[in-house]
């Protein structure tokens, strides 16, 4: 790496647009592959994990959690096999970009556990994003949602299944670092967590009769690269998001759902008029306005 690029990724911001930049393919390898749904998310998670768990081995990031810890880390993880398990099937019916936006509903779920459980206020952002978003939702799928093929419309639930797993994720992780007596290093919590997610997934993938047999080289390759991606993307993502204001944060990760319905248009044709695209920035917007809420 030349020095001058050797600058860029010093700065945080250029950390966080490249990582999410980088995620943004995650789904797009998920709706590329022949695999079983649950089979892509077991790889991803294990073979993360396994990496994570190395690193751990060979470095000294060996400082052991507390039980709390790994209790709230273990359930976490459970709540993102589910995450993953909805947002795979999500991806392969509607498409990458459309289940990415649907996932990225949490700020929502988060917003009101924040006002049930939390005592936190209903701020005029939420007000306004809430219709805003399913608006715009409502551009692009149509208004006739009887009218919606069957598969389409679970596809569509299973998409809005995944925020609310990923929101029962960010609650555990609050709840694990509010109970927190004796945390390990973030390298060492991440990798307990990818494994007990990758544990829970292969349940999920027994139970519901799901081969986990990568069939060839290319399903192997594109696995490898998924899991790749998600992993490095995100802790590139990690490695800058303290070091940014949280409006700046929230506005650059934005790029993961806006570039995932780009890349579902380019590289998967998907049909796309222009009240379709207005809907999918409408919803973009109500997301950031949205999260804008936790801000405060």
């Amino acid at each position: 790496m030349s020095r001058r690029h050797a600058s860029i990724f010093a700065q945080p911001i250029w950390r966080l647009v490249f990582g999410a930049g980088l995620v943004s393919f995650a789904p797009v390898l998920v709706r590329a592959t022949s695999v079983p749904p649950t089979t892509s998310a077991f790889y991803r998670m294990l073979l993360g994990g396994l990496a994570l768990a190395v690193i751990v081995l060979l470095g000294r990031a060996r400082k052991t959690p507390g039980n709390r810890v790994v209790l709230g880390l273990t359930l976490a993880g459970f709540a993102f096999a589910f995450d993953l398990f909805f947002w795979h099937r999500s991806i392969h019916i509607v498409g990458p970009g459309l289940a990415t936006l649907l996932a990225g509903f949490q700020v929502f779920v988060m917003a009101l556990a924040g006002l049930l459980f939390f005592g936190e206020r209903l701020h005029w952002h939420l007000v306004l994003a809430v219709p805003a978003a399913f608006l715009g939702i409502a551009l692009i799928i149509g208004f006739d949602w009887g009218g919606l093929d069957q598969t389409y419309r679970l596809g569509v639930v299973f998409g809005l299944a995944t925020a609310l797993c990923y929101s029962t994720v960010l609650l555990l992780m609050r709840w694990t670092q509010a109970n927190a007596v004796n945390r390990g290093f973030p390298i060492v919590e991440v990798a307990i967590m990818s494994l007990a997610c990758a544990a829970m997934l292969l349940a999920l993938a027994l139970v519901n009769d799901e081969s986990l047999a990568i069939p060839d080289v290319r399903e192997a390759s594109l696995l490898i690269a998924y899991a790749t991606v998600a992993q490095v993307g995100w802790v590139v993502i990690v490695s800058g998001l303290n070091k940014v204001p949280v409006a700046l944060a929230g506005l650059v990760l934005l790029m993961e759902p806006t570039l995932a319905y780009v890349w579902d248009i380019l590289i998967f044709s998907r049909p796309t008029t222009l009240l379709q695209a207005v809907g999918a920035l409408l919803a973009i917007s109500a997301i950031y306005l949205g999260s804008s809420t936790q801000e405060e």
